[in-house]
């Protein structure tokens, strides 16, 4: 991760008052965001949209991950050589879907992150761990189908 991503990432820290407020909003221990700081320097994909909520989008996801979020175009297309030539009404209706699909594929990633530590817990025989993962699993299959392929 780049000094901006860092640099996000500690915006971040700040606006919600601490490292251990950031982990409550992303739903992991401080620990957590300690390694993303000071270690890995770089905030996993699943965390970044929590993190623009907690934060009323003062720190977005095109800040922590530009290498996964692409920034949004914000050139009027008639002053873009590159987009003055592309049907507008395509454009927009190209750029929704994707923008749905985008939302939709966040939120599986999100909650595969959980059935992963769910699958952990009943691994290791935690009460409760194997009705979690068959909920999560339903919730992982509606979401599938959602997308508009």
């Amino acid at each position: 991760m780049g000094t901006r991503e860092v640099a996000a990432l500690r915006r971040a820290v700040e606006k919600l008052g601490g490292q251990a407020a950031l982990a409550r909003a992303c739903g992991v221990k401080q620990g957590h965001v300690w390694h993303w700081l000071n270690k890995s320097g770089r905030v996993p994909g699943n965390h970044v949209l929590a993190i623009e909520a907690a934060t009323d989008g003062a720190v977005t996801r095109y800040d922590l991950r530009p290498d996964i979020f692409c920034e949004p175009v914000t050139t009027a297309p008639e002053k873009d050589p590159v987009r003055k030539d592309l049907p507008t009404l395509a454009s927009k209706a190209a750029t929704s879907k994707d923008m749905l699909n985008g939302h939709i594929l966040a939120q599986i990633i999100a909650v595969e992150a959980r059935q992963h530590r769910a699958l952990r817990e009943a691994v290791l025989g935690h009460s409760g761990a194997r009705d979690y993962l068959a909920n999560l699993d339903a919730e992982i299959a509606t979401l599938r189908s959602k997308l508009h392929i």
